[in-house]
């Protein structure tokens, strides 16, 4: 009986291994025929293939890492015993396959060198955020060439300066996040670059509205909070000479009217032609990821 029994647990050892390596088989050829049809040169190591039954249109999905109990602000509740990181499976339908990794930076690597072999992919949730934001910066055609048509063009539209300011900061090699209109933390835009974090408030304000010492004060009790490592203050108008005196002890870069329009003609936002958005100009890139994910899991993503 005993031998009969170590003879069944053997043959049932065997049919288990030989699944397994026959399952490995497959999805090592369900890669390598994707890896032809899309003329790549390796995956992700984390990446599945999946065959389909049903043809699909593109569609492409990112989903993001979360801690099992977080605090407030989306990190790890460290009163938590045996708290983990969730990761999500992001996913991206393509013809007949089904491609899934739980790391949405590898999915997002993915898709750009897909759509430089020139694969055409549905934009995800995000980067229609991203097309959305270029459309709004095609409008400023109609921004005259001086400080005062921004004004006019803005002085009833402070979130829309907001959403300038920020492009502004992309165009100079930010991540820009708008805050919300209220309960803002005291500051209108937080930012992500590879030097650090960095807090900015924007004023559209008409020429003779001169920003006072307070505002700037203003700003940098809020980093009290938010712990940034670089602070800006932008108008389009000007800084009292308090104000200035302050921001230099502070560390506060201040950005007036005239240094603001003269970022604007730089990046092209002033007298800027019309142009055809495509799909590598919303490709995402994983510093784009910041927004979404916690900053004690986002620190584990490439950089």
């Amino acid at each position: 009986m005993k031998y009969s029994c170590t003879g069944i647990m053997g043959f049932v050892f065997v049919v288990v291994m030989l699944s397994f390596l026959l399952k490995k088989c497959i999805n090592y050829g369900i890669k390598r025929c994707f890896i032809k049809d899309y003329s790549l040169k390796k995956l992700p190591k984390s990446v599945k293939i999946h065959i389909v039954r049903d043809k699909r249109e593109s569609n492409y999905k990112l989903r993001y890492p979360h801690w099992r109990v977080p605090k407030k602000d989306g990190t790890r509740d460290k009163r938590i015993k045996n708290n983990c990181i969730i990761w999500e499976n992001s996913e991206l339908h393509l013809d007949k396959y089904r491609v899934s990794t739980h790391y949405p930076y590898d999915m997002v690597l993915l898709v750009e060198k897909l759509r430089k072999h020139g694969t055409h992919i549905e934009l995800s949730e995000e980067e229609v955020i991203i097309y959305n934001g270029l459309k709004r910066k095609q409008e400023f055609d109609t921004i005259k060439d001086s400080i005062t048509g921004v004004i006019e063009y803005y002085e009833d539209r402070p979130t829309d300066f907001e959403k300038l300011c920020a492009m502004v900061f992309e165009a100079a090699g930010y991540t820009a996040r708008v805050t919300p209109p209220t309960n803002d933390g005291g500051f209108d835009i937080l930012l992500v670059n590879g030097e650090g974090r960095g807090i900015a408030e924007c004023k559209c304000y008409a020429l003779q509205n001169i920003v006072g010492r307070p505002a700037v004060q203003k700003l940098v009790g809020a980093n009290v909070i938010a712990k940034a490592d670089k602070m800006f203050f932008i108008t389009t108008s000007d800084f009292s000479i308090a104000a200035s005196v302050y921001a230099k002890e502070t560390g506060v870069e201040l950005i007036n009217g005239k240094e603001l329009l003269s970022m604007l003609e730089k990046y092209g936002f002033v007298g800027r032609r019309k142009y055809l958005i495509t799909e590598n100009d919303c490709q995402l890139r994983i510093c784009d990821l910041y927004q979404y994910v916690p900053n004690d899991i986002f620190c584990l993503f490439p950089q």
